[in-house]
């Protein structure tokens, strides 16, 4: 149970950090992410505004929630659910050979084009959100648990920059070969 435990707790550590970051981080601007969702043209665009707003608080909302063990549950489903809906909508525009959109994944500055790497990204961390399930089930961990908890959360954040940034670099690479 300990080592499952473990897993659990860093799928949610991490889980929790990267939604209230990528939350609070197109929330610095709304008018661009306002942007990347008309971009998508899946939904109308009067819709636009409002979903600028609202997605990063509940990305934020889901994030925290993820760290308070009576609303566990709905925020992985929640998580899980926004996962879902992005990686649709990336697969989506994938297919239809749309690949110079901006993920819309963090924020202003942090531009990065939707790839097959990202949907890859994507299954993972949903991956993440079934692993982060044995959580719920309450088991204690003690002060060594935690430690291991919080440095593999730390090493996998770490691993999740690294990845985006390789990810930001390939797309970088190939618009250049294709201008240059």
């Amino acid at each position: 149970f300990m080592f499952l435990t473990v897993l659990a707790t860093i799928s949610t550590l991490l889980l929790s950090y990267l939604f209230v970051v990528g939350g609070w981080q197109k929330l610095a601007d709304l008018a661009y992410f306002q942007d990347v969702i008309t971009e998508y043209h899946i939904l109308p665009a009067s819709w636009s505004p409002w979903l600028a707003r609202a997605l990063p608080i509940v990305e934020i909302g889901a994030g925290l929630a993820l760290l308070i063990p009576a609303f566990q549950l709905t925020a992985l489903v929640t998580v899980t659910l926004l996962l879902a809906g992005y990686t649709f909508a990336m697969a989506l525009h994938i297919t239809r050979g749309r690949r110079d959109l901006d993920c819309g994944c963090a924020g202003p500055g942090q531009e990065q084009t939707i790839s097959g790497w990202l949907l890859g990204r994507n299954l993972v961390l949903i991956s993440l959100t079934l692993l982060a399930a044995p959580a719920l089930q309450q088991y204690s961990l003690g002060w060594a648990g935690w430690a291991v908890a919080l440095l593999g959360t730390t090493v996998l954040a770490l691993l999740y920059h690294i990845f985006n940034q390789l990810i930001a670099n390939n797309n970088l690479l190939r618009r250049i070969a294709r201008h240059g």
